[in-house]
Parts: C-alpha cells; sequence; structure tokens
C-alpha cells in the first residue's frame, strides 16, 4: 500500500527499561483512497513505548495522530 516509509526521530527519552520515543512517519502512497491519490505522501506523528528486559524488546506500544 505504501512505499518509502520514513521514521525521523523527534525525540527519545528513557527510565529504566523503558524507552519512549517521538518520531515523524511518512510514506508515499502506492494506491488511491479516499481522500489521497497514488504518488501522494501521507504523514503522521508517532510515539512508541518499549520495554525491555535483558537488551530485547519485550512489549511495544504506539500511538499515532
Amino acid at each position: 500500500m505504501v512505499s518509502g516509509q520514513r521514521f525521523e526521530l523527534v525525540r527519545s527519552t528513557c527510565d529504566g527499561d523503558r524507552v519512549v520515543l517521538e518520531m515523524n512517519w511518512s510514506a508515499t502512497l502506492l494506491i488511491d483512497l479516499p481522500h489521497w491519490d497514488a504518488g501522494d505522501t501521507i504523514r503522521a506523528r508517532s510515539t512508541a513505548v518499549f520495554e525491555l528486559r535483558e537488551g530485547r524488546i519485550i512489549s511495544q506500544d504506539s500511538y499515532d495522530c
């Protein structure tokens, strides 16, 4: 559905085994959608919260707008 996905890191923070990333996401549409045409760039602001254990991600929650 999309190509050329890009995540631009805006800010990051951590507290113990929790890491929070604020990002800008963008991608190019490969198909037409109700409000966009193929070839348009779509964007979203996203925050991801990762929980780590022994250097591995054990959970992730994402919040997009």
